[in-house]
């Protein structure tokens, strides 16, 4: 039995790093989450898969823009104030968070003549389809308006991955979609995901630190089908549901520790 301590500071990414063991740990069978510190910086707006823009065209005067909003961990009402205070003042068109109903709404009192919703990102935090949209018209919104068509989805991550290479197996759920054959429990298996390691939950409020315990979240146990031979290095990536490497934002300190069970 060994327990490690692993820690991001003085690591070039805290997203993605080695750590080079001094002794390496022989014959694994089973390994242990005792604890795990990540910090919830992850931005609900952001810049993956370009920037997150919003095109509005008006007419009385003609004129078509793209208008690009800042990444941020935003919550309803203030996504819809740094709308505003970005698209405003070139359109005319004011957004506002419905709180009641989970939807945001922009508006013009005429003229409006399209708004379209340029990724992915944009689209989904505010519930909103793709393409060109025309605007419907109503007194309730004092004119024209274009409205989210589903709830708007601010959350950035309900969790995060910890994916350590050399402890991928066939059982831990992952998050990346499936792959050609490789070696997991230290067996070529074909076609599976490459599987993370463990699931922490980020239910904490944005800008503050999770801290994962077995006390007070729970037990997480890996049992190998056939011993891990050597490890002699852990190789570290930090990941969304997808597989993607997280950004966070600069708040790169995160510790883990790990128990080894050999035979």
């Amino acid at each position: 039995m060994q327990t490690i301590f692993v820690s991001s500071v003085g690591q070039a990414q805290g997203n993605d790093y080695v750590v080079n063991l001094v002794h390496p740990i022989k014959r694994v069978k089973r390994v242990e989450l005792l604890y795990a510190q990540v910090p919830n910086s992850l931005y609900n707006l952001t810049v993956d898969g370009g920037a997150s823009s919003i095109s509005i065209s008006t007419q009385s005067p003609a004129h078509s823009e793209t208008y690009t909003i800042v990444p941020g961990f935003y919550s309803g009402a203030q996504l819809a104030t740094e709308i505003t205070s970005t698209i405003y003042s070139n359109s005319g068109v004011t957004c506002t968070y419905l709180a009641a109903e989970g939807k945001f709404v922009f508006t013009r009192s005429t003229d409006l003549v399209s708004i379209t919703f340029n990724t992915t990102g944009i689209r989904t935090i505010l519930g909103m389809p793709s393409g060109s949209i025309t605007p419907s018209s109503s007194t309730r919104y004092g004119g024209l308006y274009v409205k989210s068509t589903v709830m708007a989805n601010l959350t950035a991550a309900d969790n995060i991955f910890l994916d350590i290479m050399e402890l991928r197996n066939v059982v831990t759920e992952g998050a990346r979609s499936p792959t050609q054959s490789q070696q997991l429990d230290g067996v070529t298996v074909p076609g599976v995901s490459a599987r993370t390691f463990a699931i922490i939950p980020l239910d904490v409020p944005p800008g503050s630190t999770k801290t994962f315990k077995t006390a007070s979240d729970y037990s997480f146990v890996v049992e190998f089908q056939y011993p891990v031979m050597t490890i002699d290095r852990l190789t570290v990536k930090w990941t969304d549901m997808f597989g993607a490497t997280v950004n966070f934002n600069g708040m790169n300190n995160n510790s883990f520790m790990l128990k080894f069970y050999t035979i």
